[in-house]
């Protein structure tokens, strides 16, 4: 799957995001149309290679509010503890009621079929909660319009307890458990009976990724800070780990410098 290719059909994903609704253009739409343009003069990524996205060069993340569509508290920040990648990771922060959110739209368009790894790790203090992680979500390739976004739902059901520190989230693929905010997914993978991702790829083996994957915090929570790293986002033989740090030099893999294997 090159860059390029993930962005054929993003301008229907430009114009609808938050929280499952439509909303008209915004920081978000305009955020993320710059971070398709600085992408497309990215190298592909290699079959097995680490980006590390920071301040420096974020290779198409971007920080926002999910409930207003406006700019994110996030930041990139160094620990805590000691981060699975690095010595850095992404931090959100969300007020109660609030919901902060980070992502990226490179894999727009990614049959949920050809993914072949997903895992991430989080940190907490509240054992209540940790960071999510969610898509934008088309039950067939011909859909338009918004159907929702099928999300991660750390500590829900099916999906393990959440423990103090750095915890990876390694059985998304296997037998964690998804749910989806919109129709036709929410008839069948609800927040109390969610589905295997087995399930979700039999009932909808066309389905794709509308518009981003994000790491998100918030909803109908307190007050709230989490962080996440090391995201692997396999797409058949192509698999990259994203490395978040606040400081460019302190990741392990790529800097934005090309001197990589293009294969994939």
């Amino acid at each position: 799957m090159t860059i390029n290719g993930a962005y054929t059909r993003l301008s229907v994903f430009l114009t609808a995001t938050n929280e499952g609704r439509p909303v008209k253009r915004s920081f978000l739409a305009t955020a993320f149309a710059l971070a398709a343009l600085a992408l497309t003069t990215l190298p592909v990524a290699a079959s097995a290679e680490t980006v590390v996205v920071s301040p420096a060069d974020m290779h198409g993340w971007v920080f926002w509010n999910d409930l207003t569509n406006g700019p994110g508290s996030g930041r990139l920040v160094n620990g805590p503890g000691t981060p699975p990648r690095g010595t850095g990771s992404a931090e959100l922060h969300a007020l109660a009621g609030e919901r902060q959110a980070l992502g990226t739209a490179q894999f727009h368009g990614t049959t949920l079929a050809d993914i072949t790894k997903l895992s991430y790790s989080s940190y907490q203090t509240d054992t209540r909660f940790a960071v999510t992680f969610q898509f934008g979500i088309h039950y067939t390739h011909s859909a338009t319009g918004w159907q929702g976004r099928l999300g991660f739902e750390p500590g829900g059901t099916g999906n393990g307890g959440i423990v103090s520190g750095w915890q990876k989230w390694d059985k998304m693929l296997t037998t964690g458990k998804w749910w989806a905010s919109g129709a036709p997914g929410s008839t069948v993978c609800k927040q109390g009976s969610p589905c295997t991702w087995t399930e979700v790829v039999t009932n909808w083996p066309g389905a794709e990724i509308n518009g981003l994957i994000l790491f998100k915090v918030g909803g109908p929570w307190p007050e709230f800070t989490g962080n996440a790293d090391a995201l692997k986002f396999g797409v058949e033989r192509c698999t990259t780990v994203f490395d978040f740090e606040k400081s460019p030099t302190n990741g392990q893999g790529h800097h934005g410098d090309g001197s990589h294997d293009d294969s994939c």
